[in-house]
């Protein structure tokens, strides 16, 4: 559908942080998440040693948890609390490195600061 593809090319511009360089990705599913962040598959040379992968984000709660959330609101609350303190710490409180890291704007990422009360 041509009027699909129009929206996801204007979503990719719209999203891109700099305009003087060509979209580095485009996200189909305008549903996903903006809390998970896009991390390229670190290009390999052949021959070289594998570079160490840093430390991941909070993984999503296992299934048996799933049944013991009976409010939706609030555990997406606490997983989006852990998913900023962890990328917090991993940047030490550079809200802008914090911000791209996320694929979130700087001032997405102050107003999720704000809501959650976290701060230095």
């Amino acid at each position: 559908n041509v009027r699909e593809l129009r929206n996801v090319v204007e979503r990719a511009v719209y999203r891109w942080d700099d305009w003087r360089e060509p979209v580095g990705h485009v996200q189909f599913n305008p549903f996903d998440s903006p809390w998970k962040p896009f991390t390229p598959a670190p290009r390999q040379v052949a021959g070289a040693p594998a570079a160490p992968s840093a430390p991941e984000a909070p993984s999503a709660p296992a299934v048996e948890e799933l049944d013991t959330i009976d409010d939706l609101r609030s555990a997406v609350d606490a997983h989006e609390r852990a998913i900023l303190e962890h990328a917090l710490g991993k940047h030490r409180w550079n809200q802008r490195q914090t911000a791209k890291a996320l694929g979130l704007t700087y001032d997405q990422l102050r107003h999720a600061i704000k809501k959650h009360g976290l701060s230095e």
